[in-house]
């Protein structure tokens, strides 16, 4: 069993890995209602695997760069995790998160960087 301590240090890492890859949150969404409808770590793994030779990969140039390292973060994130409930925890508090480390869309505008951004569901 995991701590919550290492559930969020677990979440806040696989959301700066996948931001920085530029996974976005409905692609961890992907796996998050995965693990929820069918509870099982090595099936999301495996479904992640097979969305890189999917017909979904083709979509854009980034998505199999996305697929990709979505696939690798994940399942290192997940690594040593045996509760399907607690890598649905950890990949849904990334999912929350990974909108916040992810570089601004707008050039001329400043990241916020005290906290959960205005609109995205966080109070300040």
């Amino acid at each position: 069993m995991l701590s919550d301590e290492q559930i969020l240090s677990k979440a806040e890492t696989l959301a700066r890995q996948t931001a920085a890859a530029g996974v976005r949150d409905e692609q961890l969404a992907l796996a998050l209602v995965h693990l929820k409808r069918h509870q099982s770590i090595a099936a999301t793994l495996a479904l992640l695997a097979e969305l890189k030779r999917s017909s979904f990969a083709k979509r854009t140039r980034q998505t199999p760069g996305q697929f990709a390292a979505l696939e690798e973060h994940v399942g290192r994130a997940l690594t040593g995790v045996s509760e399907w409930r607690q890598a649905a925890e950890i990949v849904g508090w990334a999912r929350r998160l990974v909108s916040f480390y992810q570089p601004s869309s707008s050039p001329g505008r400043p990241r916020d960087e005290g906290g959960w951004r205005r609109g995205a569901g966080g109070r300040r």
